[in-house]
């Protein structure tokens, strides 16, 4: 006998094959199906004032199923297991996942699959139940005024000094740690970007719009997104 085939033998022998039955199976999905759901709600109260989509609400449940029905099929034949390791290890997701939220409920819905196809669906409730307690305590709790990126077009070179003035003196009453990131001129006027602390953005925004020679007033979060 050479050593390939003992090899062999232990393994087999060493491996426990679990058979598991219709009924079995479908309990499992219905079970991964209830936790997936869960954890698509919890997505969908999450992002209620936020962008919602509803495909990726749909597919937080349905890969929480596709995922204990693999670990169900891992259980139940070697040879299928080691043949989907193979086929999974080449698969490549092409969608770009931007938000690090989006990224945790993928997660967190694989790894309810996972535990709940192993038969531990007390586990994945626990798992759940957890997350999703820490999730909305935070919700709770007042959010910290971020930084914002302020852009001013001023139209008028001859009084830049006196314009100048007028948005520091708007800016320290109404906004704070202010940093002046750019200051470009050019023919036609300049370019002023500032780092600022805002609690009300709109009475901001209409502040530095009164002032003569301010043409276009923008004020974005740190994600490029413009607010006005």
């Amino acid at each position: 006998m050479s050593f390939r085939d003992i090899l062999k033998n232990s393994f087999l022998e060493n491996y426990t094959f679990t058979t598991i039955t219709p009924l079995e199976y479908i309990l499992v999905m219905i079970q991964a199906a209830l936790v997936g759901l869960f954890v698509a709600l919890i997505y969908k109260y999450i992002t209620r004032n936020s962008f919602f989509q509803k495909t990726f609400f749909m597919s937080l449940v349905t890969l929480s199923m596709i995922t204990a029905s693999i670990i169900l099929t891992i259980q139940i034949s070697v040879v299928v297991s080691l043949g989907m390791v193979g086929a999974l290890s080449i698969v490549r997701f092409r969608t770009a996942i931007k938000d690090p939220m989006d990224l945790m409920f993928l997660f967190w819905s694989i790894g309810v699959g996972i535990i709940t196809g192993a038969g531990i669906f007390w586990g994945a409730l626990i798992l759940s139940v957890s997350v999703s307690t820490v999730m909305v305590l935070m919700q709770i709790i007042p959010e910290i005024t971020h930084s914002m990126i302020l852009v001013i077009n001023v139209n008028s070179v001859d009084k830049s000094f006196e314009i100048t003035q007028l948005i520091d003196s708007v800016l320290s009453s109404h906004a704070k740690s202010i940093v002046k990131k750019n200051h470009a001129i050019t023919n036609n006027g300049e370019t002023i970007i500032y780092e600022l602390r805002t609690k009300d953005s709109a009475l901001l925004i209409n502040k530095l719009n009164s002032i003569t020679g301010v043409e276009r007033v923008t004020i974005m979060d740190h994600n490029g997104d413009s607010m006005f």
